[in-house]
């Protein structure tokens, strides 16, 4: 919770965090009477910035939304999320696994 009592949204983005921010407004228009903080974070590259980020959101009680591409940062984020029991929302994973097996 934010400390106006508000739940957390990390958005993360190894881009701008444009693609991530849509998808979840798309989602939120079920919840439109919701209040709640975002926060995102863009041009995130390495394990390091995505270890930061599992903190804080560990700390805040966010939940994180993610448009990860790269394997390694994706990989370290789906790992750290589950270690410290953080909610976490993998936005493109389950379209790059169809789009693998589409493609072989």
């Amino acid at each position: 919770m934010s400390p106006a009592g508000k739940p957390v949204i990390f958005v993360v983005s190894d881009g701008r965090g444009d693609t991530c921010r849509q998808l979840l407004k798309a989602s939120l228009v079920q919840f439109s009477n919701q209040q709640f903080d975002l926060v995102t974070w863009s041009d995130v590259r390495s394990p390091d910035r995505v270890e930061e980020i599992v903190d804080a959101a560990f700390l805040s009680g966010a939940t994180i939304f993610y448009t990860l591409v790269g394997e390694q940062t994706r990989r370290v984020m789906m790992h750290r999320t589950e270690e410290s029991l953080v909610p976490a929302v993998d936005l493109l994973g389950p379209s790059f696994s169809a789009l693998h097996d589409l493609f072989k």
